[in-house]
């Protein structure tokens, strides 16, 4: 797998949210995105994923490239493959409330990934007795706990068989325990050879399970590189500061 983002920018009215973003990522990276509320790491992972358009730069996933400087170059690369290789787990879940555990893990496969309905229920099945729901099959969302919905939320990604996987603040609203679980997740995701991009202001939680970090201050890049050196070496006064204060 082969993964670049190369010098992306994003402006929201007057305001530079993102500012000439690169990086590169390879199989199995768990790459923690750190930096404070506001600064950009949410709308990167957007940007990821096309939630949200790029004003410029490119973006590289196996042999597809998007120019986003090029508008008629963005429809020819058809943005919906991209999305089918990149999932993403959001901060808020977004289960359908109105559907049960089971529709919300088929339903995508089979509109989109065009998988019939029984191929569907039975990867569904093995899902759920993975993360340990499969008793929850039957059951609504509103049912199960946060961390409940959260691994539902996983399992409803994996079912579309992402070649990445994004995280967006997974333990924001998480115990110590749960926050454990998330990390213990997320490293076997890698191991099975999964590409996983977290944001996360839980520097504990970085430490635990990435193997590469990016600090992301005012929508620029800062450090990049391996987390044990950025999040234990800081080079710069700015990750300094900030691994101080949170």
């Amino acid at each position: 797998m082969k993964f670049e983002l190369q010098n992306i920018n994003k402006t929201f009215g007057e305001t530079q949210i993102l500012k000439n973003i690169s990086l590169q990522v390879d199989r199995r990276d768990i790459v923690a995105l750190i930096g404070k509320s506001g600064s950009g790491k949410s709308t990167l992972l957007k940007c990821i994923n096309l939630l949200e358009i790029p004003d410029s730069g490119c973006i590289i996933l196996d042999d597809t490239k998007i120019d986003f400087s090029n508008l008629q170059n963005i429809k020819s690369a058809n943005p919906t493959e991209i999305r089918k290789k990149i999932g993403m787990v959001f901060q808020q879940f977004h289960l359908w409330p109105h559907l049960t555990i089971l529709q919300n893990l088929i339903k995508a496969p089979i509109h989109v990934l065009k998988i019939t309905k029984e191929d569907a229920i039975i990867e569904a099945k093995i899902l759920l007795a993975k993360f340990g729901l499969l008793d929850k099959i039957n059951g609504y969302p509103a049912e199960l706990s946060g961390g409940g919905q959260q691994r539902i939320a996983i399992a409803r990604t994996l079912m579309m068989h992402p070649e990445i996987i994004l995280f967006d603040e997974p333990t924001s609203a998480l115990d110590p325990i749960m926050t454990q679980e998330v990390s213990k997740i997320i490293k076997n995701l890698a191991s099975d050879g999964m590409t996983v991009i977290v944001s996360t202001h839980e520097i504990h939680f970085a430490r635990d399970v990435a193997n590469r970090a990016i600090f992301i201050e005012h929508g620029e890049v800062v450090e990049n590189g391996y987390a044990h050196d950025i999040l234990f070496h800081p080079k710069t006064q700015k990750l300094q500061n900030f691994l101080t204060n949170v």
